[in-house]
């Protein structure tokens, strides 16, 4: 459900689901029997964005982000390797999803992050060094939290390091958040 005017504010935010809504979704009851949902803006047909214009979801994904990182160190502090494994993933994916909202990209629905690494270079992002970082830490998405992997603590230490890495780059190939 969405308010008045939700659905249009962020209907061309790539990193809301109000993105998906307006172009998957159906309206199944309105006050308003006239209506329908608003027509998504192309890409190219868009105004020019300001340099350091961002989708408003951009600072929502990093602050998730930065919150599965926090609590990977922190699972780290108390010895909990497969939660740190699992945590700096989920960390990795949405620093990856970030940066393609950022370029007002939809990221793919999955938690491989080879696969968003690839949609950010097709993008024109180098973000070179990653490859073996995020091969890393695709298979804790799912294994760490479900099983059979089991982490110790040099697998939690080299998972929590590939997730700071990832966590640094920017999409214009320099060091620091995006």
């Amino acid at each position: 459900p969405r308010k008045a005017g939700e659905i249009e504010r962020r209907a061309n935010d790539p990193g809301t689901i109000d993105w998906d809504i307006v172009r998957e979704g159906k309206i199944l009851y309105s006050a308003d029997p006239s209506y329908s949902l608003p027509i998504p803006v192309a890409r190219s047909s868009r105004v020019r964005e300001k340099d350091g214009d961002a989708p408003e979801s951009v600072a929502e994904w990093l602050e998730r982000a930065r919150t599965d990182l926090a609590a990977a160190h922190h699972a780290m502090s108390g010895g909990f390797w497969d939660h740190v494994c699992y945590l700096s993933q989920q960390s990795a994916e949405k620093y990856l999803k970030a940066m393609l909202v950022r370029m007002f990209v939809r990221p793919s629905r999955t938690h491989e992050l080879e696969d968003l690494l690839s949609e950010l270079r097709a993008e024109g992002a180098p973000l070179t060094g990653l490859d073996a970082d995020c091969a890393l830490l695709s298979d804790y998405a799912i294994t760490m939290r479900y099983g059979p992997l089991k982490a110790n603590e040099r697998i939690a230490r080299a998972a929590l390091a590939a997730a700071e890495r990832i966590a640094a780059a920017r999409i214009d190939g320099g060091a620091g958040s995006s």
